[in-house]
């Protein structure tokens, strides 16, 4: 009965080291189990098992012929992925814990260890992990750590000092836009475009890869540009990543282009002021809160307060809080109201700007306007109905003696 192909997954499976015939027979049988190309079985059997028997005994016990050819010449074929340079690490730490065995054991150890460490996922054969072991043996392949998770990891020796490939980083990156793809399409495909008006949304603070995402996705909700959404988020945050989630979220590809460079765009008119003074008593109630929060939370309180009359996006809102933070926006006092609202540095004490008396009087002068427009219809009428009256008599006395005409006729 034949063997099978694949070896079993006992990394203390005994491998026979006597020079003598049947040992070295033995050790054959494991190896072509294994599937050893002859080249490397030559290396590790002795000269009294010829090729001609290890071609017969690999097709007996695996049913297929030999592999034929050479090994690579490079070991940058065993690390050309994160994937890759992970198995090949976990190869070469399982190559120096069986260092001390013989050759033909310590490959077979290495192998097994392997198959049993990584199971149905390996992707070195018997000859590839005989491969990095020679390469580690020869100085052509080392383990070295990586600068930013202290992990050791494979790497050739012309790339020794570099240690910006480390797989672990890499999968750890290749898991979180994953983890984005997964969350794009299982909880964000429903997500409302317009945000609750309530301003006490939790938000969350923590700085891991899942409370920054969903950040991400409130302030596209909230029709953040990329440029805020990069001050407010961490770095595992990509770019693309936020143009993907505003896009999915809003519809709509992201805002490009800069924030204004002066607030005066947002001073223009008593409703700006005065709409730029509700941001900025806002901006101070939630002073406390981290920069993050306090932006949504000043957002969230302005749509409450002004409802369907909102007249500044999240954008806008950010700009002018930010313009409070450095100094180039304040709430000064009209001498004449005594309210407090909007100014920007260059007319800090210019208090005749004032929203509140600005409206009044325009209110003012629509309510005079209003009052002599109804004053001048009032006027028409009565002088329209005077002469209705005056004309009235005349035709109800004329009006019998025609009838009694055209009776007698």
């Amino acid at each position: 009965m034949y063997a099978p192909a694949q070896p079993p997954l006992d990394c203390c499976a005994p491998a026979p080291s006597d020079g003598g015939f049947h040992d070295a027979y033995q050790l054959l049988v494991k190896l072509c189990t294994l599937g050893a190309r002859p080249s490397i079985i030559r290396n590790l059997l002795p000269d009294i098992i010829t090729r001609k028997m290890m071609c017969n005994t690999f097709r007996r016990f695996t049913g297929r012929n030999a592999p034929q050819g050479k090994l690579p010449q490079s070991v940058k074929v065993c690390l050309s992925s994160p994937t890759q340079r992970l198995h090949a690490t976990s190869v070469l730490l399982l190559h120096k814990n069986f260092s001390a065995l013989p050759p033909e054991q310590r490959y077979i150890r290495v192998h097994e260890g392997y198959l049993a460490l990584v199971g149905d996922e390996w992707i070195f054969d018997f000859n590839r992990v005989y491969f990095l072991c020679r390469a580690s043996a020869v100085g052509t392949l080392h383990l070295v750590e990586c600068e930013g998770c202290h992990t050791h990891f494979a790497a050739n020796s012309e790339r020794i000092t570099d240690a910006k490939n480390c797989p672990v980083c890499a999968l750890m990156n290749q898991s979180a836009t994953q983890a984005e793809r997964i969350a794009e399409e299982s909880l964000l495909y429903d997500q409302p475009a317009q945000p609750p008006l309530g301003c006490c949304t939790p938000i969350p603070s923590d700085g891991g890869f899942h409370d920054a995402y969903q950040l991400l996705v409130k302030l596209c909700t909230l029709g953040a540009r990329p440029s805020i959404l990069r001050n407010l988020l961490p770095d595992i945050i990509t770019r693309k990543m936020m143009c993907n989630t505003f896009r999915r979220i809003t519809g709509r590809n992201a805002p490009q282009g800069q924030l204004p460079q002066s607030v005066n765009v947002c001073l223009e008119s008593p409703t700006q002021r005065l709409h730029a003074t509700s941001v900025l008593l806002l901006q101070r109630k939630f002073s406390a809160l981290p920069p993050e929060q306090r932006y949504i939370r000043v957002y969230e309180g302005y749509l409450a307060l002004v409802g369907d009359e909102w007249i500044f996006d999240f954008n806008r809102v950010y700009f002018l809080c930010r313009a409070s933070a450095i100094g180039n926006l304040h709430l000064v006092e009209c001498k004449c109201c005594h309210t407090h609202f909007a100014a920007n540095y260059e007319s800090i004490t210019d208090v005749k700007n004032c929203p509140v008396c600005a409206l009044m009087k325009r209110s003012a002068a629509r309510a005079e306007g209003t009052a002599e427009e109804s004053l001048l219809h009032d006027q028409l009428v009565a002088k329209q109905d005077r002469k209705r009256l005056a004309r009235a008599p005349k035709a109800v006395a004329h009006r019998p003696a025609i009838h009694l005409q055209k009776a007698m006729s």
